[in-house]
């Protein structure tokens, strides 16, 4: 149930960010699904990554092709050096983005709303008509 609301919202978020209004959640949630598969890094223009573990991905990290965007609390000491030591790995376009003060939950007044905010400006950067690679 949460991941088909999720992906309604992202799907909504989407169109609006790409134009594209023939997005829907569950081409959202097969092209999520499929980002193993060559074909299914094809369809993935950009990913945000908020509080994850990318680390338990390391052996796939270096096949990823979209740019990454890491969001992690500044007090999640431990979460900021597993996703570090994962951007490494990446063979793409990433950075990484920490929020001072935020628990790894982003439970602090305004944390959320400045992921949110990180957000939309990767996605508008890397899935507009101006976007570039993803590779370097």
């Amino acid at each position: 149930m949460a991941g088909a609301l999720l992906a309604t919202e992202a799907t909504e978020q989407l169109s609006v960010v790409t134009g594209e209004p023939r997005l829907t959640p569950v081409a959202l949630q097969l092209a999520l699904a499929e980002t193993t598969t060559s074909a299914g890094q094809a369809m993935v223009g950009a990913v945000v990554s908020r509080g994850g573990r990318p680390d338990l991905a390391s052996d796939t990290l270096a096949a990823v092709r979209s740019p990454v965007l890491l969001i992690v609390g500044g007090l999640d000491e431990t979460v900021i050096e597993l996703n570090e030591e994962a951007a490494a790995r990446l063979a793409c376009k990433w950075q990484l983005e920490i929020i001072p003060g935020a628990t790894h939950l982003f439970e602090e007044p305004g944390a959320m709303a400045r992921v949110a905010l990180m957000t939309r400006e990767w996605f508008l950067r890397h899935l507009g008509r101006d976007a570039g690679a993803g590779c370097s």
